[in-house]
């Protein structure tokens, strides 16, 4: 059965099909800008601002008419096929996640166009065009589907400028390739440049036709597009007006209309230059504004944007003449003043409660009317257009301007600041105590909703006593004073309670009526002289009659009251424009802690700016409606602890101060003191003045945890969580701002290492500073309720993690940006700094290799005995005092930090020398390598051609071991280090908790014991499975507390090399031949002669050779050793042979080159802690004993 016109009519639109489609629209365009709005600060940096190695792979859309000739470009230079791979890697996920946005607004268009024509061609069954208009919701969910897409075409354009929305759009092309790209013109359409520059030296910059010809692209059929505005101009399509009944306020009531009339136009520019149209608008919507909130938080100046559209400009000039301007300006002015001192009145304790609250709402709500219109007229008026100017250096706040237009908004911004005498301070006040006073009125009148029936009820019952009592009083049945017998009275009291008990809370029209006509009668009745006559009567009939009044006011209690209050607060325009008063709040909180109370009001208040968004999409039932109240809640959040950062930076600047006083001027108190002396230690004076500092610092702990939980979106905010945040931030700012203070080597007139005293003084400076900082957060701790050291401790691992990570970005293809870092938190963010030099990110890698720089082995010989580094006058440049003092200043997360970052640098050089020796071209090295390895075949034997092979061999590739040895030594001087670094981490442990060194060496030998007994058999003792955390926490744990070997690690994988045992020889023996033993020190040391050509200690080479081998099969390092031993052998054997022959006279000992390898393979079983019985096994005891000799 259809159904009648009525009957649909009363139906809600929402649940109809085409209902259901246009709340779906709606919600994805929320959804859409929440999304926009969350990754537009995530832009990839190589794509915003390319450096020179990706500037050649950073395209815009030129390359789609030469795309062959770039690709050809990129895939003939290796170095920009390894760049391309890094930015692919590091950049894809962004770049998918805003072609996704960018496709999803497309689509939006598309979707909306195919509704609107399905709607006039009728294919919702009992739904057209014409039918949607006549609903209310109907209507305003059409307005709002064109004006969201006008918004992301503005916000599209207004957060990614159009060169980076054509580089990220080409990169993803180039990356995802055509064929999984459905819609790539519709996307390049949306993502062209359209000239307009966001900001720049001389303000906004805006081309000729913007935006009516970006909004050209993505058109909506026009008719519509005039329904709607035709609709607009003439309805309250909100029904704001029930809500702001003033006529001066029509303009605020109807705000949220002209921000979709604003960006509707656009659509069909020739409206802006309709005279009458635009005339009727002004009058409308603009009689005394001229600033337009279009979204949350976003505001234009349609003196600047209407510039270029004479109708529009034209219409708008009555609003902006000076007089008038005066004239608002001075009434806000005034009225701002006069609310003040209503504010004060409402706001003193004991004026609003429960019961007050019935007789006082209509003034209340009156009240926060007009606070919240003149708020608004003076934060959009006054401020806005200052700090949007001060966000573009001083330009204009949107869009290009004529000089004429700028003078006349300058007079304008002076008439306005001339006539407004409110400070900065006044307006945070104003804001607070109507914040305040909305969130008690929201409050209370909720507690009486609830209470509702039962006061009804209990107001119901006392009056019906009163009069049943007098009733009975007549009846002669009951004494007030003296008998009075009256049957008519009793019988009227008797009807008159039976009204009274009558009375129905469920009709309140009805019920009010009857109460007016009851305390009517009752007032007539008094009159009568039986009752005129007795006091007690009257304050029987006086008590009924105020019974039946506060009935009347309970029976007004509706929600209705509520929705005024919510609508009248909205504060959805003061998003971004109030970040500006937060010095001032800030300010105002150092002065008056107790202001925190008021915050939590204000910040309800901001709340309302999620409420459109949140609605629609909780209207359509979205899957969108967690992540978008994630979005809103987040960024609440963010501003919430913006404002409430004052506090612990308040806190640290007291405590300073306090600690300071503490430890220059407080004498230690002896154990045992003479009375005469007890004065010269009270020290009053300081001890007051200590006293005072932490009374205010329990002051800002008091406020701060005296506000309630609050709940900001669907984020529940505790204040002892955003107490312990606030101190956790500051105190990972004081911590980078002393890292990055310290750590920092070298100076602009003498660049390089620093001297070793500077570099230990830098570091105990660092030790000292961070030791205050610490000491500073355990005296504040029982004062603030937190774990002092828990709270040091992890934010000082959790800083170094960052850093580290960001550090050695430089090393991976897939850079983690700060906010992607499992060690970000955006409550605790961490302050980046700009590089100081060209090879460190930060202070972390400037640290790890200023440690490589005062331990290069160019300049140092790392002494095995002394576990240090020494320049060659023999003083100590490195050693165990220097990573002691390392260990004060940055802890074991600091020492951890620079294992991580040496680990890397280790990688990276074992990578390059294995790629630069497994593939080298050069005929002459390939050749003699396959030669040599042919010729030592077997190696039980002595080659032919004995030590002339060698000799001929080595000096053919004398030219090539210039990178093998850049590579070696790095190698093995890192793994000195990191070796260095475990000892210290080991004993530290030992000493600070020696039962977890006990159990950590015990469960490492344990779990050892388990691996050989599983590879001896199998099948009875099973392997750790690979699901279990047990081996991977175990080892983590065991490096962090020094219980490993670096130089047995294996640091990459990667294919066989079986050449390269024999190229490690080679280039040992090559480089032998320039190193002496030195008989004092023990070991081999470079000849001063060769010093210059190597400048290499021969400990890191050992420890390079010998950790690059361990990077491949095991059989590879006794591989290297039998290529020495058969060195050793041929020299021998050649010798013995000589002195046969009486070409030598006998020595006894064995040759000098022989010497040389046999000294090397003793330092490499002593480094690799290698057993001298697999020396032993290729060359005998006796050799190394003829050696000694």
């Amino acid at each position: 059965m259809r159904k009648s016109r009525k009957q649909q009519l009363e139906d809600p639109f929402e649940e109809s099909v085409a209902g259901a489609a246009v709340t779906q629209l709606v919600s994805r365009g929320h959804a859409l800008i929440a999304e926009l709005l969350r990754i537009s600060s995530k832009v990839p940096k190589s794509h915003v601002s390319p450096g020179p190695r990706e500037a050649p792979l950073i395209l815009d859309f030129k390359y789609f008419k030469q795309s062959e000739f770039f690709e050809e470009k990129v895939e003939n230079s290796a170095e920009l096929v390894e760049a391309d791979d890094e930015l692919r890697e590091s950049s894809l996920g962004m770049l998918t996640r805003f072609f996704l946005l960018f496709e999803g607004i497309a689509k939006f268009h598309a979707d909306l166009c195919k509704l609107l024509k399905d709607l006039d061609e009728g294919l919702y069954i009992q739904h057209s065009l014409q039918t949607v208009l006549t609903h209310d919701e109907g209507r305003q969910l059409l307005v709002e589907c064109v004006w969201l897409l006008g918004v992301l075409l503005i916000l599209v354009d207004l957060k990614i400028p159009g060169i980076v929305r054509e580089r990220m759009v080409v990169s993803y092309y180039r990356y995802k390739g055509q064929s999984e790209i459905a819609n790539i013109d519709t996307v390049c359409s949306l993502c062209r440049a359209t000239g307009y520059v966001a900001s720049s030296a001389k303000g906004e910059s805006r081309p000729a036709g913007y935006p009516e010809k970006y909004f050209a692209r993505f058109p909506v059929p026009k008719t519509v597009v005039q329904i709607l505005l035709s609709r607009l101009r003439s309805d309250d399509l909100y029904h704001q007006m029930l809500h702001y009944p003033a006529p001066e306020h029509r303009s605020c009531a109807l705000s949220p209309q002209m921000a979709c009339v604003y960006v509707m136009l656009y659509f069909i520019p020739e409206m802006l230059s309709d005279a009458t149209v635009m005339r009727e608008i002004a009058d409308k919507f603009l009689s005394d504004q001229w600033m337009v909130c279009y979204y949350t938080g976003f505001v234009h100046d349609l003196r600047i944007c209407w510039d270029p559209y004479k109708a529009a400009k034209t219409a708008l000039q009555p609003t902006l003449v000076l007089s008038h301007i005066k004239a608002l300006a001075q009434t806000h002015q005034s009225s701002v003043k006069r609310l003040e001192h209503d504010l004060d009145d409402f706001l003193t304790p004991g004026v609003l409660s429960v019961e007050t609250l019935l007789g006082m709402i209509s003034k209340v709500a009156t009240c926060l009317r007009d606070c919240n219109v003149s708020l608004r007229w003076l934060l959009l008026h006054r401020y806005a257009p200052m700090q949007l100017a001060s966000e573009n250096g001083g330009g204009m706040p949107y869009y290009g301007y004529q000089t004429s237009t700028y003078s006349a908004i300058k007079r304008a911004r002076d008439a306005i600041d001339k006539e407004v005498a409110v400070s900065n301070e006044s307006l945070v006040h104003f804001v607070l105590s109507v914040s305040h006073l909305e969130f008690l009125v929201k409050s209370l009148y909720g507690q009486l909703l609830e209470r509702k029936q039962e006061q009804w009820d209990t107001c119901k019952q006392i009056a019906a006593r009163c009069v049943t009592e007098l009733a009975e009083y007549f009846s002669g049945s009951k004494v007030l004073a003296r008998e009075i017998r009256d049957d008519n009275l009793q019988r009227w009291f008797t009807k008159m309670a039976a009204k009274i008990a009558g009375l129905d809370e469920n009709a309140p029209a009805g019920a009010g009526r009857k109460i007016q006509q009851l305390i009517s009668a009752l007032e007539e009745v008094e009159q009568f002289h039986q009752i005129d006559s007795s006091a007690q009567i009257k304050e029987y009939l006086t008590e009924t009659r105020q019974q039946l009044y506060k009935m009347l006011q309970v029976g007004n209690i509706s929600s209705e009251m509520l929705t005024t209050v919510s609508v009248v607060s909205d504060a959805s325009y003061m998003w971004h424009i109030f970040d500006a008063f937060t010095p001032v709040i800030h300010q105002l909180l150092y002065t008056q802690p107790q202001l925190v109370l008021k915050l939590r009001s204000m910040f309800m208040k901001i709340k309302s700016m999620i409420d459109l968004p949140i609605m629609r999409i909780a209207q359509a039932e979205s899957e969108d409606l967690l992540p978008v109240s994630q979005y809103y809640s987040g960024e609440l959040e963010a501003y919430v602890r913006s404002v409430l950062e004052i506090i612990p930076v308040s806190i640290f600047k007291i405590l300073s101060e306090n600690v300071g006083l503490i430890n220059a001027k407080l004498k230690s108190l002896p154990t045992k003191l003479e009375k005469d002396k007890l004065k010269d230690f009270a020290q009053l004076d300081q001890r007051y003045q200590i006293a005072a500092a932490t009374n205010r610092i329990a002051a800002f702990s008091k406020g701060m945890l005296a506000m309630d939980t609050t709940f900001v979106g669907i984020i529940e905010l505790k204040p002892r969580n955003l107490l312990e945040d606030g101190i956790r931030k500051e105190l990972v700012k004081r911590m980078s701002e002393a890292l990055h203070h310290f750590l920092q080597f070298g100076t602009a007139k003498r660049p390089g290492a620093a001297t070793p005293e500077e570099f230990g003084g830098k570091l105990q400076s660092l030790g000292s500073t961070l030791e205050g900082i610490r000491g500073n957060l355990e005296y504040i701790q029982d004062y603030i309720k937190i774990q002092g050291l828990q709270v040091w401790q992890e934010e000082f691992k959790r800083t170094v993690n960052f850093y580290v990570e960001q550090e050695v970005n430089a090393f991976v293809k897939r850079k983690v940006e700060p906010w992607e870092s499992q060690y970000n938190n955006d409550a605790i963010p961490f302050p980046l700094y700009p590089p100081t030099d060209s090879s460190s990110v930060n202070f972390m890698g400037r640290l790890t290799r200023e440690l490589l720089l005062q331990t290069h082995p160019s300049s140092t010989m790392y002494i095995y005995g002394y576990s240090g580094w020494f320049d060659q006058q023999g003083n100590e440049r490195v050693g165990i005092r220097l990573f002691e003092t390392l260990r004060s200043s940055v802890g074991v997360a600091g020492l951890l930090g620079i294992d991580r970052v040496l680990c890397f640098i280790a990688v990276k050089s074992i990578d390059r020398l294995i790629v630069a020796y497994r593939n080298r071209d050069e005929v002459t090295f390939q050749r003699t390598v396959g030669r040599i390895s042919n010729a030592l075949q077997p190696w039980t034997a002595i080659p032919k051609g004995g030590p002339a092979l060698y000799r001929e061999a080595l000096a053919s590739l004398g030219a090539y071991w210039e990178r093998f040895t850049e590579c070696a030594s790095t190698l093995g001087q890192v793994q000195l280090l990191r070796r260095q670094i475990a000892v210290v981490l080991s004993s530290t442990c030992t000493l600070e908790s020696n039962n977890l060194s006990s159990a950590l060496e015990s469960a490492n030998r344990s779990v050892l014991t388990d691996v050989k007994a599983y590879y001896k058999h199998p099948e009875g003792s099973p392997y750790p499975s690979e699901d279990s955390p047990l081996l991977p926490e175990l080892c983590k744990t065991l490096e962090g507390a020094g219980l490993h070997n670096p130089i047995a690690k294996i640091y990459v994988t990667t294919d066989p090399f079986t050449d390269l045992p024999l190229i490690s020889a080679l280039f040992t023996l090559t480089y032998l031949s320039k190193y002496n033993f030195d008989p004092f020190m023990s070991m081999l040391v470079p000849e001063r002669r060769a010093r210059k050509q190597t400048g290499v200690d021969i400990c890191p080479l050992v420890v390079g050779i010998l950790s690059l081998l361990k990077q491949l099969h095991g059989s590879y390092t006794g591989a290297y050793i039998r290529y020495l031993a058969q060195y050793v052998c041929t020299q021998v054997a050649a010798g013995s042979v000589a002195e046969s022959n009486g070409k030598a006279a006998p020595t006894g000992a064995v040759p000098v080159e022989a010497g040389r390898v046999l000294i090397f393979l003793e330092e490499l079983c002593r480094l690799g802690e290698i057993s001298r019985d697999i020396v032993h096994e290729l060359l005998p005891p006796y050799i190394f004993d003829m050696q000694c000799a």
